[in-house]
């Protein structure tokens, strides 16, 4: 029986159906991440609450990006997050955002 070796990359991969995501990149000052975090929370909460999420990632900033970090959400469909998107819940929390942190950028990822 020939037993070759686990290539160790295989194993931390995920492969998952298709969803639909949004992705966010914010710069988020050094003295305002602690509130950025707490916001993300609550944002994440909310979006909980919707059919069709399936996730949300934080990415802290990477070397040379300075203070960018990216906030990617995930849903199931196009419906379900254009729910989320266009919801007063969402509204509210992404003003306290603006206010609290400054503004972001927002892409849609059809899939993935």
């Amino acid at each position: 029986m020939n037993s070759a070796p686990v290539d160790d990359r295989l194993l931390s991969m995920d492969i998952r159906g298709a969803r639909v995501s949004t992705v966010v990149v914010q710069r988020v000052p050094a003295d305002r991440l602690q509130r950025f975090l707490e916001l993300q929370r609550g944002f994440t909460q909310a979006a909980e609450g919707f059919e069709g999420y399936r996730g949300t990632e934080i990415y802290p900033p990477a070397d040379g990006r300075l203070e960018e970090w990216v906030v990617v959400i995930h849903f199931d469909d196009q419906q379900s997050l254009h729910r989320w998107i266009d919801s007063a819940v969402r509204a509210e929390w992404t003003k306290k955002l603006v206010d609290e942190i400054g503004n972001f950028q927002l892409k849609t990822l059809p899939s993935g």
